[in-house]
């Protein structure tokens, strides 16, 4: 299980490092309708595109989608985790990671590493939480309290349920048992003294203890996560 939350880690960082990242370094606008992801070169020493692509190819990506769908359409709980999402807190804590210098040097690590074609899907993550710009989405506070983490948990178990979390653990097993070079260079990245201190920043921020504190109140195991994702790379 250990394994498996780094993995989750892992992909998530990746992910949210990038929402707010900028378009693709040396190319134009116009290069970036011609080229494929193919033809944009890797720059690093590992592909990391190729990594993530095998976790992410093990998703039933309509099931996926048909429970994101029916949860925020039809649940209020879920609705209220939507809601906070998209609000104020979520915004600057979102902001803050991508102010932070360290995360920067990541997402272009990242980006070198095979990973070209993240931009353009984390744009859409963007749009959808309205994240880019004051629009009306602004206007929910997102409320933290017990409620919320409850709601974050009911949505968590259940989401475990329709991912592939056993195929995940195996995959994940074999990588670092047969010494996948691409795993080994990511965390040795993420082990990066930089990195530690960019988390007990990011873990600084009063919307990101706010946010800590309401889940462990509504009874949430984030401080057990917190400690095997601290002392794997080294972030304690």
């Amino acid at each position: 299980m250990r394994v498996s939350l780094i993995v989750v880690f892992c992909c998530g960082l990746g992910c949210i490092g990038l929402v707010f990242g900028k378009p693709f370094p040396d190319y134009s606008e116009k290069d970036l309708q011609t080229l494929t992801d193919e033809e944009l070169p890797v720059r690093g020493g590992v592909d990391m595109k190729k990594f993530f692509d095998r976790f992410f190819v093990l998703i039933d990506k309509e099931k996926v989608l048909k429970f994101f769908i029916d949860k925020f359409t039809n649940d209020p709980e879920a609705k209220g985790v939507l809601h906070y999402l998209r609000g104020q807190k979520a915004k600057k804590i979102v902001q803050h990671i991508m102010n932070d210098p360290e995360y920067v040097k990541f997402v272009r690590w990242c980006y070198d590493n095979g990973m070209t074609n993240i931009y353009n899907e984390i744009r859409r993550i963007n749009a959808f939480f309205g994240w880019e710009k004051n629009d009306v989405n602004m206007i929910f506070e997102g409320k933290v309290n017990g409620q919320f983490a409850q709601s974050i948990q009911t949505l968590f178990e259940e989401l475990l349920d329709v991912l592939p979390m056993n195929a995940w653990i195996t995959l994940s097993t074999e990588l670092i048992q047969n010494e996948d070079a691409a795993a080994i260079a990511l965390v040795k990245r993420l082990r990066e003294s930089a990195m530690a201190e960019a988390w007990t920043r990011l873990k600084n921020i009063p919307e990101a203890q706010e946010l800590g504190q309401a889940l462990i109140e509504g009874g949430l195991a984030i401080e057990l996560i917190i400690i095997i994702i601290e002392s794997y790379f080294g972030w304690a």
